[in-house]
């Protein structure tokens, strides 16, 4: 591609050559005159089949041909020019509908189907009009203004943007029967001139040509290549008061002999051998550089490989942080439904102390005191009663008994009042001990239920295995360090929830029913329990109490109305005697009842179950304490573990744009790859190129310049085939002028004495 695009170069270069030689060729040649056009006339091909061999020698053809303002044929002229060749007559061939000499020596005459011709001394010329228009190209010109196509005679002082459109073809008609070449047309090189004065044109634009400035003017000019069939130009200018002169077109053979033999040896430049190492050093970095950018794209597809590894893994962990999270979230409801027991238990306790300070205070209030006072007094009484009574004679005696009998009687009433508070105040005691045994007994199967929803809640896993199974997590996902650091961090939390629970646990057994505690939950039940019962039966029993002494006190009033002494002494005797046996079972009494106070609530410092009661409270207090600290940890633990979640999917959100731009670089560092593997071959092939330049380079010359070398044949004459050894045919073509606007003609006088050239021009006038 290389080579081509030099060679292309190369092809320019020499296309702009024969451009300036031929323009050369037509400076130098003497061909400029103005032309006039006219509407186009078509003619009768001009060759014909050979029938016999001219006798002119030396000859020159100058076509020159009027064309009109759209490219037609008006006329065409031949001025032909022969050496002198002595005295000698030649004979010349041509369809001429006029001749005239040129030149004051030598003379042209007719005779059938040829010309005689007399050069004389010097160089003989003539001129002849073609009985045919036809030319070797057709010329079409066509012009628009402002996008309108107008005719030539209408853009005389017109002003807008104007747009000329030229096509030269050849013509078919010219080409030879045999072969069906146009030999002119083939062989010659046509140069297209457009004057147009700066004052009427901007902007002057072309296509297919070359603008140059000429003095005061701007020249387009064009060439059309031999053998080119078809060629299109354009012209596009902003005008105003619009002219421009005639076009000029002039067309001679191309036949040019250039020999690249003479081209420099180039491996001999040192140049050149400085260019071939740096394209073979270019070439080699050229290849390091496509190997490093092959071995960077297949890193990148690796590392493509593992961003699509992490993002499915961070994926797959950011599904099992969620699913852990909401395992953390039913763990926190468990945790929160046990601290709910623990608390209501503990609440309860409280209500159990406060009770057990109501009982403790109506223990307090259970004086028996009085009650065993008025009884000894009684006791005492009846026994100085009855043994006065032995004694007992005069009447000072029997007043005095009287008087005793009073003072029981006094004694028997306070009996009675006090057994009757005695009997009111142990049966408050015994409801509310009946009271304090129903709370212990909830608080019992209250510890109980919160054992057992502790012991129903299973260990929080402890190794890593197992918290990825639960969590959901691939086989893979252990093998990430983040992973790792979340999987440590569970553990951890783990193994301090399972030792806070095992604790917990512990403690609830202490509470509940521990061998080696000396105050349970069951003990303290069961004790209160017992004391519940002990204290109906108390009741019980002393309501019995309470009804002898009720009887008692109602009978010692009847004691002074007895008549006899005897009677009254045997029944005081008697009465005496049952009294002390009841009054030591009130005493007994009174001490089982003393006895149960100092087992609820001792007064000397010694265990009972008041201070278990409080005790109990105090445990479910600190158990209590120990839940609110691991509802806390579990909120920490799920907040930490939230925190991780979103920061997990912020890492996937991450992952996946790093993947994304990441595919995008791939990529590019693939198109880079490619594109560095074909530099790697476009250098090798520039490498191969210019290791043999010379070589390679003559062979394109040669064969561009084949294009345009020809064989030499012999010269076709354009007047008749039938001349031969004609040594040159030129073409000389003008079309008609675009005047200025309203500019008058003046009248053209030819000169008296007129030369060659002026002849020539007056042609056209």
């Amino acid at each position: 591609m290389f080579q081509d695009q030099r060679y292309q170069k190369k092809n320019k270069r020499i296309k702009i050559a024969v451009m300036l030689f031929a323009s050369l060729l037509f400076i130098f040649s003497g061909i400029s005159s103005p032309m006039l056009a006219n509407e186009d006339t078509p003619s009768e091909t001009a060759i014909t089949q050979k029938s016999e061999a001219l006798d002119s020698k030396d000859k020159c053809e100058v076509i020159y041909a009027k064309l009109n303002d759209t490219g037609g044929v008006s006329e065409v002229y031949i001025v032909n020019r022969f050496k002198p060749f002595g005295d000698a007559p030649l004979k010349d061939y041509g369809t001429y509908s006029d001749t005239k000499p040129l030149t004051d020596t030598g003379s042209v005459k007719q005779e059938g189907d040829h010309l005689i011709i007399e050069t004389g001394e010097s160089d003989f010329y003539y001129q002849g009009k073609l009985k045919s228009n036809t030319l070797p190209w057709r010329f079409v010109l066509s012009y628009h203004l402002d996008g309108q196509r107008v005719k030539p005679a209408d853009l005389s002082g017109a002003t807008g943007q104007l747009e000329i459109d030229i096509e030269v073809a050849t013509n078919p008609q010219l080409s030879d029967e045999k072969n069906g070449i146009n030999p002119w047309a083939k062989n010659d090189l046509l140069q297209l001139s457009l004057t147009i004065p700066d004052e009427v044109c901007d902007e002057l634009k072309v296509e297919g040509g070359s603008i140059a400035q000429a003095g005061s003017n701007q020249l387009a000019t064009f060439l059309v290549f031999p053998g080119s069939d078809s060629t299109r130009f354009k012209v596009r200018a902003d005008v105003r008061d619009f002219y421009m002169p005639s076009m000029q077109i002039a067309g001679l053979p191309m036949n040019m002999d250039i020999s690249v033999d003479d081209f420099l040896a180039l491996s001999d430049d040192e140049d050149l051998k400085a260019l071939q190492e740096g394209v073979a050093q270019l070439h080699e970095g050229s290849l390091a550089l496509a190997d490093g950018l092959f071995e960077l794209k297949k890193g990148g597809e690796e590392l493509q490989s593992g961003l699509n590894d992490l993002a499915r893994g961070g994926a797959e962990l950011s599904e099992g942080g969620d699913k852990l999270a909401g395992g953390i979230n039913q763990y926190i409801d468990g945790v929160k439904e046990l601290l709910d027991g623990i608390s209501q238990t503990y609440q309860g306790s409280e209500k159990l102390v406060a009770a057990a300070d109501e009982f403790a205070k109506g223990f307090e209030q259970l004086d028996a005191t009085q009650l065993l006072q008025s009884s000894a007094q009684i006791r005492a009484a009846l026994e100085q009663i009855a043994a006065g009574l032995e004694a007992l004679g005069s009447a000072e005696d029997i007043e005095t008994l009287k008087a005793q009998l009073l003072n029981l009687e006094q004694a028997a009433s306070a009996l009675s009042q006090g057994s009757t508070n005695f009997k009111n105040a142990l049966g408050e005691l015994n409801n509310g001990v009946t009271g304090l045994s129903a709370l212990a007994q909830g608080l019992y199967n209250g510890l109980g239920a919160v054992i057992t929803e502790v012991e129903s809640q299973e260990d929080a896993p402890t190794n890593r295995a197992a918290i990825i199974q639960e969590a959901g997590l691939s086989d893979g996902a252990a093998d990430n360090e983040d992973v790792q650091l979340l999987l440590d961090y569970m553990i951890a939390k783990n193994e301090t929830q399972n030792n806070n629970k095992a604790q917990n646990l512990q403690s609830l057994y202490a509470l509940y029913n521990a061998p080696t505690s000396p105050v349970t939950a069951k003990n303290l039940k069961d004790g209160l329990g017992a004391l519940s019962e002990n204290m109906a039966t108390l009741q019980t029993n002393y309501e019995t109490f309470d009804a002898n002494i009720q009887a008692f006190a109602t009978m010692i009033p009847g004691l002074a109305n007895m008549v006899g002494l005897v009677d009254l002494a045997g029944g005081l005797k008697s009465l005496a005697e049952q009294y002390a046996l009841f009054d030591e079972g009130l005493q007994a009494y009174v001490g089982g009842v003393t006895a149960i106070r100092e087992a609820f609530k001792s007064t000397q410092g010694q265990p009972d179950l008041y201070s278990g009661i409080v005790g109990l409270r105090d445990g479910l207090k600190q158990l209590n304490s120990g839940g609110r600290l691991l509802s806390e940890n579990s909120s920490e633990l799920k907040k930490g573990l939230n925190d991780f979640v979103n920061g997990v999917k912020k890492f996937v959100g991450g992952v996946d744009q790093l993947k994304e731009g990441f595919a995008q670089y791939l990529c590019g560092v693939a198109q880079s790859a490619d594109g560095s593997a074909q530099l790697a071959d476009g250098l090798g092939e520039l490498y191969n190129g210019v290791s043999n330049i010379d070589e390679q380079l003559k062979e394109k010359i040669d064969e561009l310049m084949g294009q345009y070398q020809f064989d030499n044949q012999q010269t076709v004459s354009f007047a008749s085939e039938r001349n031969q050894n004609v040594d040159q045919v030129q073409f000389v073509m003008m079309t008609e002028a675009i005047p200025e606007k309203e500019s008058p003609k003046a009248p053209i006088q030819e000169p008296e004495n007129t030369n060659l050239w002026d002849r020539f021009v007056n042609l056209f006038r």
